[in-house]
């Protein structure tokens, strides 16, 4: 019995010795992690710095050109407004940048007035207007 403990015992000494010493290497593995970590810079995204490189969701769009959000997406669908930028799969934003400068050109007069082909105009009942006009043209 004395010959099984002293033999116990000493495998639980060299189990011991072995964890110690895996012990010491895997401090020694994260001071030098640590240490790389320290000397690298970190890489971090540019953050955006200035309000003309703001993403605008359609509302801060439509509040800010003072438009309705029916007439933003009209806009749209003409090519009249710059294209946004996906950030999902059902999500666009615009460029604060974008816009303005697009506000720019439309208050010098640079914009190009769009002639809207008959396939794009909007398909539908007659407005009352113009059906008024028809009316009292008769």
């Amino acid at each position: 019995m004395n010959n099984e403990m002293s033999a116990i015992f000493s495998r639980i000494r060299i189990a011991q010795q072995k964890f110690n010493e895996a012990r010491r290497e895997l401090d020694e593995a994260v001071d030098m992690f640590l240490n790389y970590r320290e000397e690298q810079p970190v890489q971090t995204m540019p953050i955006l710095q200035s309000e003309t490189d703001k993403f605008l969701t359609v509302q801060q769009v439509c509040d800010l050109l003072q438009i309705s959000d029916s007439t933003f997406y009209e806009h749209l669908r003409l090519g009249l407004l710059p294209p946004g930028i996906s950030v999902g799969p059902r999500s666009k934003r615009w460029r604060m940048s974008d816009i303005r400068a697009w506000q720019e050109k439309k208050q010098n007069g640079t914009t190009v007035n769009v002639i809207i082909p008959e396939s794009v105009k909007r398909r539908g009942r007659p407005s009352k207007i113009r059906r008024k006009e028809e009316f009292y043209s008769v």
